[in-house]
């Protein structure tokens, strides 16, 4: 009797069931943040206003890296006298967008481009922004490397006054280092051999060239260019 007595106390006093152990967790790895580019959401903003001549401003971007030059093809169609310069501080908003999406699908030509520009709330470029644009422009993605990035390489949207003041040809702004991958090879230049009247018309599926041909001489094709730098209207 009395060890059944004990028995009944020892099965009343068992849990009933097994206690798992406390789970240990371990704290997580903080995934390194993607790295802040100046074109991430779509907008690198500019300065105007620091040189007094377009001179000055040339020469400003010829010395500022042994790999940051004025192509050789833009500096023989500058003007004599320079550009207009706007000879005071003002910050410039500019994006690059596609002939795509500015709802292009078939040849186009510069008057076209600017009159959806502007309806889109964009307007062209300055000379001076242009070339404000390649000095400080200076994380530019390499176009070799990416070509599908639409900032790697890319036209700048001029008015067709300025554009007939360069020459009629169009400026790139480009980031390419064909030769050597180790060194960054910033150029503004220019892509188009002959005249906008001699090849009035761009390809909205055009793709951009992603090596340095264009300032040895190389010809294009004819329509190429389907990106353009712009202003965004305020």
């Amino acid at each position: 009797m009395i060890m059944m007595m004990a028995m009944a106390v020892i099965i009343s006093c068992s849990p009933d069931r097994v206690e798992e152990p406390e789970e240990i967790l371990l704290p997580e790895i903080a995934e390194e943040p993607e790295p802040e580019y100046s074109w991430s959401d779509g907008v690198v903003t500019i300065t105007t206003g620091n040189y007094k001549t377009s001179e000055e401003l040339v020469k400003a971007i010829n010395r500022r890296k042994p790999w940051m030059e004025v192509n050789w093809g833009i500096e023989v169609r500058l003007p004599k006298s320079g550009f207009p310069m706007s000879r005071q501080k003002k910050s410039v908003d500019v994006t690059v967008v596609t002939l795509l999406e500015a709802g292009f699908t078939e040849l186009v030509t510069l008057p076209e481009i600017i009159e959806r520009y502007r309806q889109l709330g964009y307007r062209p470029l300055t000379l001076e922004e242009s070339f404000e644009l390649r000095m400080q422009f200076e994380d530019q993605p390499n176009c070799t490397e990416e070509p599908e990035n639409k900032w790697g390489t890319f036209y700048t949207l001029l008015s067709e006054k300025e554009a007939d003041m360069m020459g009629g040809t169009m400026l790139t702004v480009s980031h390419s280092s064909p030769w050597s991958r180790m060194i960054p090879d910033y150029r503004i230049g220019f892509t188009r051999n002959g005249t906008l009247k001699e090849q009035p018309f761009f390809d909205p599926y055009a793709k951009e060239r992603t090596d340095d041909s264009w300032f040895i001489g190389d010809k294009l094709d004819e329509n190429t260019g389907s990106r353009f730098a712009c202003a965004i209207i305020k």
